[in-house]
């Protein structure tokens, strides 16, 4: 994260608040943290920021595995970046993994659970999705997120991010909607294997003010 000096970062699978609050320290971003369990010193996930940002909320998402899963979402303001007031929504998510038929339904019922809770008002707001969806570029649930609206741009790359040394496919994404309130000026697979279990996407990005 030093080292690339990215804006926004999301991250899945925080061990706690304190994980995330520590995170936030040694980068000297601001932090939130989205409980899984219910309870800050449990499971979840957490979302980086250099910018200013207003709380949205944290949804549980469907699971038929044994784990428990939340989409958290929190609107960032880029005035210093962009014209005042200038704000995009990032939401930051970590889909069922399981590859049993509760599992895959329950991916796709996580799709509604997003546009419910955090477009329902304002479905044309400029909108980044981070996350772990335990889903390949051609299947059902990303086939549904782009029916939403979602643009999954790869800049004709594969994005292979599991595992982390050998990577064999795509599982985690940066989507982003509307399409043309975004110009995609690069996305890469960072090579880190000892950051994680999965290689993280870097995608630079450039808000188009419409």
């Amino acid at each position: 994260i030093l080292s690339k000096d990215p804006d926004i970062v999301g991250l899945q699978e925080i061990g706690d608040s304190a994980m995330a609050e520590e995170l936030g320290r040694l980068t000297g971003m601001k932090f939130v943290f989205g409980q899984s369990l219910g309870r800050m010193d449990g499971y979840g996930d957490a979302v980086l920021s250099k910018h200013p940002f207003e709380w949205v909320n944290n949804y549980s998402i469907p699971s038929a595995s044994s784990s428990r899963y939340q989409a958290m979402g929190i609107d960032v303001d880029l005035s210093n970046i962009y014209k005042e007031g200038t704000k995009v929504r990032f939401i930051n998510t970590h889909f069922d993994w399981l590859s049993t038929i509760g599992s895959r339904e329950a991916r796709l019922a996580t799709v509604e659970v997003i546009e419910k809770g955090f477009f329902a008002e304002d479905p044309r707001i400029p909108a980044i999705l981070t996350g772990d969806l335990n889903a390949i570029p051609d299947s059902a649930p990303l086939k549904k997120l782009v029916q939403k609206g979602w643009v999954n741009e790869t800049l004709g790359k594969e994005l292979k991010t599991i595992g982390p040394k050998n990577p064999r496919k795509q599982i985690d994404y940066v989507l982003i909607r509307p399409k043309e309130n975004w110009k995609v000026i690069d996305v890469e697979v960072l090579d880190a294997p000892m950051a994680s279990d999965h290689l993280p996407i870097l995608m630079t990005l450039e808000l188009l003010i419409q």
